[in-house]
């Protein structure tokens, strides 16, 4: 049974049951399932809160109504995916800082993004 499904009988079910959760054959114990799970949660989150803050600072390269927020969001995700697909915004004749904000994405899409985080902060931190 999947992690979601899981959570949701274990919160059917009395405070005291035990509730098992499987992968196939193998069980696992709540602990690491708990630890699998808000592990899952963090990176979405943060790959998300990326998402809307390239979106953002997107969109801050181009006149109000050129184009409309799902053509950001879209860019920035096939940026940060790695995936090529475009709405017409990546372009040779674009501003270079938005080429090396939709890089930047591209990179920590690649990375993934935690060990980008953990690396702007060793290189951020004061000494």
């Amino acid at each position: 049974m999947g992690g979601i499904t899981w959570q949701i009988r274990k919160l059917l079910a009395p405070p005291d049951a035990v509730v098992p959760c499987r992968l196939g054959t193998d069980f696992y114990p709540a602990e690491k399932i708990y630890r699998e799970m808000s592990q899952a949660a963090a990176l979405f989150f943060l790959w998300v809160s990326f998402l809307v803050a390239g979106a953002f600072l997107l969109a801050q390269f181009y006149p109000a109504g050129r184009f409309t927020l799902a053509d950001y969001l879209f860019e920035v995700a096939s940026a940060q995916g790695n995936v090529g697909l475009s709405v017409g915004i990546t372009h040779p004749a674009m501003p270079t800082l938005a080429k090396l904000l939709l890089s930047f994405h591209m990179w920590a899409g690649r990375l993934e993004i935690i060990p980008v985080l953990i690396l702007l902060r060793t290189l951020l931190r004061p000494r």
